[in-house]
This record gives structure tokens, C-alpha cells and sequence, in this order.
């Protein structure tokens, strides 16, 4: 249960915990009558699915909501200073000041004095405050996460086969015997997480980000912080990563592979190089560390001239490329032409375009036979954000875009129908609608119908009978 908008979440198990010591109970068993019409019989110290009296109320609305809506009333309601002027109001505030603290005080919380010094004039930030302090957002998210997710060294044995497509069919045919134990070694590493000083790194680069140097700490930088202090800001490109096995250090020799290494036995995509940074992602900020090991997410520098979108990254070059054959993004659907106000900037423009679609997963630029430069995004704000890009940071010269396109997407609408006759199946045809005009319409009546087999159709949903749907005949 949530509030984005007031930045506050909390779920059963917290309040099962707060109350489970006073009420006699274990936390997970209190945690199961929170919800439902479950009541709490006071005297006897027990639960009932009866209301023992007639105020009764269930227990998820008497222990959790009933107290929120305190919280939300003694913040937000202005009755005791509505119509109050000069000292009177003054003195209402500060009644109303205590009297919200006390209730923190009671949830163990405690805000900052100028967000509760505001509740007169902006009872919003005050309880935007107090409700994020008492109920965190990330706290509990976290404990979902948890509690929920498997940790790496199990979802990793769970999602080998998706992880590492194709590696089985690689270490069948391959015929050098050295070469099919290391990738045996790679598969059971990548399998078990291994983290040994021994076991092959392997990585996989899902994008590349774009990190202002403001907002990278390095080793020895720590009187910096995360306050922006540098004099120029600059930009440094990381690649945003998983490691699924080994451990990776500054300076280890590594090989990018290429989406297309290994896809097949001979066919190789590989350059090697050395990991010049480290960094610990922590939200918008970049903590530069020494080294890391499996199971973590990192962020990579030194490797972005060498990742076009995703790349592998592995201490062993027969390890195969983890980029998925099918992408997990979506394609463009709107495209514009871009060119620069002065010609002589068209090298920039290029560059630019370059950098976008490495940073972009979902961008595509190329350059059409009349050789225009060809943007594509996935819709108009994501467009917007392009060209932004592009004129302030990838480019950084003055952008023209001609009117945005939308890619033609043809949708078949078609009646399907399945017929049968004994043990045998009739074909099953498409019906195509088109429209044409009406003079058109009365032409050629006699024709004989062309029927289009639609065997690439979903069969378990068409409805049986003996009609056959028919396709009318292209008049054009």
C-alpha cells in the first residue's frame, strides 16, 4: 500500500511487527489477520472472525488505517485555526505543532523543525514529512524485494538457459577440446555465481549512460562529495552493467564482445582492453570503487568507445555474447530528418547521432539514399528528449527536424472461421475487408473469388461451422 504522491508505503508485515509484541502475538501469525474481516477481542487477547461488539472494527482498519487517517486529520485540518487572527492564531499553530509532534513522538519519529513549522500556512509539506518518515517508500520496497525476489546465486541457476542462449549448442559442435571446457566453465560459473578469484568474469552491458563528472565521487574526492563543486562540468560515458560470474579489479584485461560473438561457431566479434574505472551506482550518483564481484550491478568506465548498445564483457574470449536475439526494446515509430543550420557543422551532427544511438537503446539513426540524416523514436516526448540531447549535449550545435512521420502500421482485421467435416479439416481462410468505391463495388460481380489459406492464424480460438471465409478480389 502506497501514496507516490505524499512519498509514503507501508505493508503488513511492518505493522504486524509493531504490534506483535504487545498483543501476544508472532509476527507472521499476526500478520495473516491483518487483512480480512479479522477483529481483536481486547479482554480475551484473541482473534475473532466475529465482531465482538458493535464498534468493533477488522483489525487491517482499526491497526493501520485508523491511525493513518489520525495522523492525515491532526496535520491537514485547519478547524482550530480557521477565523483566528494575530495571537490567537499564533497560539492555535503552536497547540497544533504540539500536539503532531506528540503523535510522531508516539510512532518514534521525528522531522525537521522547519517542515513542522510551515503547518499553518503549507500543511502539505509538513505532512509530506511526517508521512515519509514514518512510512519510508524505500524501506519497504526494499523488504518486498527481499523478500520476493530470489537472491543472484538463485535466479542465476534458474535463468541459465535465457542468460546464456545458444552456449549448449556451442559446446556440442565445438571440436577443440581445450576450448569446450573453458565454455563448460563459463556456463557452470555463470550457473552458480561464482565469485572466486578464479572463476571467468563475465558481464553483460545492458546500456550506456551519459554521468555529468559532478556527480561521479572518486577515490580521494570525498571532500567533494555529491555537492557538484567542480569548476566545468563534464560527461563521461559508463556502461551500466550486470556480473554474473568472477570478480572484476581496475585495470583487469577484459574482451568486449560484439551482440553477434559466438552467435555462430566461427563467427567472432572480440577487442580487447582494460577496465580503467570502477563505479558503485547509487541512484543518480557514481561511487568510484577498486574492485567488485559477482552478483552486483556496476557501472563501467573506459569501455564506452568500445559498446555500441549492449555489449558482453568477459576475462575469456570463448565466452558467447549474452545479447539477447530478440530485444527487449521497442522500435522507433516516429522519424524526422535533422540536419544543421550551418553546413559546415555536420560533423558534429554526425558524431552526435552516433553517441544518441549508443545511449539510447530504443534510438535508430541512418541515412536515407538522398542523404538525409534519419532520427527515430518511440513517440513525440521521447522525440523532444532526442533532440534536446542532441543540440545540448551529444552535438551541441543548432538542429533543424523536419515534421515528424508516424511508420505506417497495417492492422488486418480478419473473420476467421473453422469448419469440419467428420475427422477431416477444411482450410481455414482470411477475410480481407478493403474499401473501394461504389461504382467499383458493381463491377466484375461475376468474378470468381480468390480464397487466401490463413494457416499462420490462431486456430484454438475460430469458431466451427461449415462457412469458409472469402477474400474479395483486389479491384486495383
Amino acid at each position: 500500500f502506497s501514496s507516490a504522491y505524499q512519498g509514503w508505503a507501508f505493508s503488513l508485515p511492518k505493522f504486524a511487527k509493531l504490534y506483535a509484541k504487545n498483543m501476544g502475538f508472532k509476527p507472521k501469525i499476526l500478520q495473516k489477520y491483518m487483512w480480512g474481516f479479522n477483529y481483536y477481542n481486547a479482554k480475551e487477547k484473541k482473534v475473532t472472525k466475529t465482531a465482538p461488539t458493535s464498534s468493533s472494527r477488522p483489525m487491517f482498519v482499526q491497526f493501520i488505517l485508523e491511525p493513518i487517517w489520525k495522523l492525515y486529520e491532526a496535520i491537514v485540518s485547519r478547524d482550530e485555526i480557521v477565523g483566528l487572527t494575530g495571537e490567537e492564531k499564533k497560539a492555535a499553530v503552536e497547540k497544533k505543532k504540539l500536539k503532531i509532534k506528540k503523535m510522531l513522538t508516539g510512532r518514534q519519529v521525528k522531522i525537521p523543525d522547519r517542515d513542522l513549522d510551515v503547518v499553518g500556512r503549507d500543511a502539505r509539506v509538513t505532512l509530506q514529512a511526517a508521512m515519509s518518515a514514518w512510512l519510508p517508500t524505500d524501506r519497504v520496497i526494499l523488504d518486498m524485494v527481499i523478500e520476493h525476489l530470489p537472491s543472484p546465486h538463485e535466479a542465476q541457476a534458474i535463468r541459465i538457459r535465457s542468460i546464456c542462449q545458444g552456449l549448449n549448442q556451442l559446446i556440442q559442435v565445438e571440436s577443440d577440446e581445450s576450448r569446450r571446457n573453458r565454455m563448460i566453465r563459463i556456463k557452470e560459473s555463470v550457473k552458480k555465481c561464482d565469485n572466486s578469484d578464479d572463476a571467468p568474469v563475465v558481464i553483460f552491458a545492458s546500456k550506456l549512460n551519459w554521468v555529468p563528472s559532478e556527480n561521479i565521487l572518486r577515490v580521494g574526492d570525498a571532500h567533494l562529495a555529491y555537492s557538484g563543486g567542480r569548476a566545468e562540468s563534464k560527461k563521461e560515458m559508463i556502461a551500466f552493467a550486470r556480473i554474473f560470474s568472477g570478480k572484476l579489479s581496475n585495470n583487469s584485461p577484459v574482451f568486449v564482445l560484439g551482440p553477434k560473438h559466438l552467435k555462430q561457431p566461427t563467427l567472432f566479434d572480440e577487442t580487447e582492453t582494460k577496465i580503467s574505472n570502477l563505479y558503485l551506482c547509487m541512484g543518480q550518483y557514481m561511487e568510484e570503487i577498486q574492485s567488485i564481484s559477482a552478483g552486483n550491478i556496476v557501472g563501467i568506465g573506459g569501455v564506452g568507445s568500445l559498446v555500441p548498445k549492449t555489449a558482453t564483457i568477459s576475462s575469456w574470449a570463448e565466452c558467447p555474447s549474452l545479447t539477447p536475439t530478440v530485444p527487449g526494446y521497442s522500435s522507433g515509430l516516429i522519424k524526422v530528418a535533422v540536419e544543421t543550420e550551418n553546413i559546415y557543422e555536420m560533423g558534429e551532427l554526425v558524431e552526435g547521432l552516433k553517441k544518441l544511438n549508443r545511449v539510447d537503446p530504443s534510438v535508430e539513426t541512418y541515412v536515407q539514399e538522398s542523404g538525409e540524416y534519419i532520427l527515430t523514436a518511440c513517440g513525440e516526448v521521447h522525440l523532444e528528449r532526442c533532440l534536446k540531447d542532441l543540440r545540448e549535449e551529444f552535438a551541441k550545435v543548432n538542429i533543424q527536424a523536419s515534421p515528424p512521420l508516424v511508420n505506417f502500421r497495417e492492422t488486418v482485421t480478419a473473420e476467421t472461421l473453422k469448419s469440419k467435416l467428420g475427422k477431416k479439416e477444411r482450410p481455414v481462410y482470411e477475410e480481407r475487408k478493403e474499401d473501394s468505391s461504389d461504382d467499383e463495388s458493381d463491377d466484375e460481380e461475376g468474378e470468381e473469388e480468390e480464397k487466401v489459406p490463413a494457416d499462420l492464424l490462431d486456430m484454438e480460438n475460430l469458431e466451427s461451422g461449415n462457412r469458409i471465409a472469402k477474400m474479395l478480389p483486389d479491384k486495383k
